[in-house]
C-alpha cells in the first residue's frame, strides 16, 4: 500500500509548487483583507445611521465616539464633536438630578429634550466666543486659570471642599472643572475687555462714574447718589451698603481698595468685571493691628455686557447641524 502521506511530505518542492502555495496565500490574506474592510465600512455606516438618523448614544456609541470624531454640527466652518454635546448634556442632566435631590420641584426642571439644546446652545455659544477672541490673539493662560481656581477655593473655604462640590453636582474633577469652566469664563473676561474698552457704552458709563465722583469730591452725600445712579439696585437702595465682609468674600481689585481705605475716605474709579465702582469704608475690625472685616457701600456703573456681543455673533454664525437636537 502506497503512503500517500509519505509521498506528500517526501516529493521535492519545485518552483511551480512554491509559487502555487505563496499565491494561494495571498489569496487569502486579500480576501481575509477585503472582508475586513467591508466589516469595517459596514459599521461605519451602521454608526453613522445610528448616531445621525436614530439619536444613539448607549455606552457603547460613547465609547465609538472617544476614538473616532464624529461631528454634530459646523458652525463658521469648524465642526463640533458629538461627543461634547453627550459629555455636556450628562453633565446638565446630573446637575438637575441633583437639584431634585436636594428638593427642588421636578416641575421647574428642564425636559431631557431642553436639556440636550440647552448643551449644544452653549458649545455653539462657546465655539464662536472662542472664534472671537482668536480674532484678537486672545488666549488664557496657565496663570490666569490658577489663579481664577486660587480665589475660588478661597471663597468656598478650602480645595476640599471644592472637590466635593464638584464631583456632586457635575461629576468633574478640579482639572475638568478648569477646562470647561474656568477657561471659556477667562476667555469671555478678556474678550469683553478688548470689545468693550472703546465702545460708546463704555466711554459713557466712565464719564458718568467721573462725574458722579467729582460730586462726592464736592460734598455730596454718598447714600443718596447711590440710590439714584448705582447698577447694583440691591445694594442701591439701600445707599450702596455691602455690610460687612472679610477677605476673600469680593473680587480682588475690589477687596484690595476697601481693605486699604480709611474710614470716611471715598475712593478713587476701581475697575473689576462688574465694571466701575466708587467705594467708601464706613468701619473696620482689626486682629493685632490686621484688618479682618470691613464695612462699606459702593456706587456700581456696570461694564457693557459682553453676552450680549457674544450672542450677536452667535445669531451671525454659520450653524450646520447633522442631527435634530
Amino acid at each position: 500500500m502506497i503512503n500517500l502521506m509519505t509521498e506528500i511530505t517526501e516529493r521535492p518542492e519545485t518552483e511551480d509548487t512554491r509559487s502555487a502555495s505563496n499565491g494561494a496565500i495571498r489569496g487569502i490574506l486579500l480576501g481575509l483583507g477585503v472582508a475586513v474592510v467591508l466589516l469595517l465600512v459596514g459599521l461605519a455606516i451602521l454608526f453613522t445611521v445610528g448616531i445621525y438618523r436614530l439619536g444613539w448614544d448607549g455606552p457603547m456609541v460613547k465609547s465609538v465616539l472617544k476614538v473616532v470624531p464624529f461631528p454634530v454640527a459646523m458652525v463658521n466652518g469648524e465642526s463640533l464633536r458629538y461627543s461634547e454635546l453627550i459629555e455636556d448634556t450628562a453633565t446638565l442632566q446630573r446637575f438637575f438630578d441633583q437639584q431634585v435631590s436636594d428638593g427642588a420641584d421636578p416641575s421647574t426642571i428642564p425636559s431631557d429634550e431642553e436639556i440636550r439644546q440647552n448643551a449644544f446652545d452653549r458649545l455653539v455659544y462657546s465655539t464662536v466666543m472662542r472664534q472671537e477672541a482668536n480674532q484678537y490673539d486672545l488666549e488664557v493662560t496657565k496663570e490666569d486659570i490658577e489663579s481664577e481656581y486660587g480665589q475660588l477655593v478661597t471663597q468656598m473655604g478650602g480645595e476640599d471642599q471644592v472637590k466635593e462640590e464638584l464631583i456632586q453636582l457635575y461629576g468633574w474633577t478640579p482639572e475638568k472643572f478648569k477646562v470647561k469652566i474656568l477657561v471659556p469664563y477667562l476667555l469671555q473676561k478678556k474678550l469683553g475687555q478688548t470689545v468693550q474698552a472703546g465702545s460708546d457704552e463704555a466711554i459713557e458709563q466712565r464719564k458718568k462714574a467721573e462725574d458722579v465722583l467729582a460730586q462726592l469730591r464736592d460734598g455730596a452725600d454718598f447714600g443718596e447718589l447711590a440710590k439714584q445712579y448705582s447698577d447694583d439696585t440691591a445694594s442701591g437702595a439701600n445707599g450702596g451698603d455691602l455690610g460687612w465682609f472679610s477677605r476673600g468674600m469680593m473680587v480682588g481689585p475690589f477687596e484690595d481698595a476697601a481693605f486699604s481705605l480709611e474710614p470716611g475716605v471715598v475712593s478713587d474709579l476701581v475697575e473689576t468685571d462688574f465694571g466701575l465702582h466708587i467705594i467708601i469704608v464706613d468701619d473696620v475690625k482689626e486682629e493685632d493691628g490686621v484688618r479682618t472685616e470691613v464695612k462699606a457701600r459702593h456706587i456700581l456703573f456696570s461694564s457693557p455686557d459682553v453676552s450680549e456681543y457674544i450672542q450677536k455673533k452667535v445669531d451671525e454664525a454659520r450653524v450646520k447641524k447633522y442631527i435634530e437636537i
